[in-house]
């Protein structure tokens, strides 16, 4: 436990450090900071406690955690060109339901990008989005995999909406299973 804490702390500090690598470090960058670790450090205190590591570890070593951390939390942009699968391996590196996503975005388009739904045309890309959830959501092309399965993962994680809208059983009734 001791250790999990520590680590926490490390990543925290560490992206404190990428905040304050500006000349001025503003208050809706702290913010982000807070936001992404989950912690409520300081300014001050991200500083101080960068700069224990980097006395530890050496020079540098504070920062390229940081950069490791926040591209290991955010997940920035990646270009998959058309390939879906590729899209869900990333964005849902790690998770409990990585392959529930791969198993959907399987069903709904095959892992090919540009499938619009051939029935009604209004549900679109990797994860088959429908016209509500492309305007709330998708913050990209429809038929870029990585904005549709990003768009996918955003819809999940959110505590309002979750998986039910791709669970085909019984779209999240109490007790459904996927």
């Amino acid at each position: 436990m001791r250790i999990t804490r520590r680590m926490r702390l490390l990543l925290a500090a560490t992206l404190g450090m990428l905040v304050l690598g500006t000349t001025a470090c503003q208050p809706g960058e702290v913010q982000a900071f807070n936001s992404i670790m989950g912690t409520n450090l300081t300014v001050e205190q991200a500083r101080s406690t960068c700069e224990q590591i980097d006395a530890q570890s050496g020079p540098g070593t504070c920062r390229q955690t940081a950069i490791e951390a926040v591209n290991r939390k955010t997940k920035g942009y990646v270009n998959f060109g058309s390939d879906c699968r590729a899209a869900v391996d990333y964005l849902f590196e790690g998770r409990w339901d990585h392959q529930r996503a791969l198993m959907v975005v399987n069903r709904e388009s095959r892992f090919v990008s540009f499938v619009v739904d051939y029935a009604s045309g209004s549900h679109k890309g990797c994860a088959q989005l429908s016209p509500g959830i492309r305007a709330r959501f998708l913050q990209g092309p429809w038929d870029d995999p990585y904005w549709n399965v990003r768009a996918l993962r955003d819809v999940v994680d959110h505590p309002a909406w979750g998986w039910c809208h791709w669970d085909v059983v019984n779209y999240c009734a109490r007790g459904g299973q996927f």
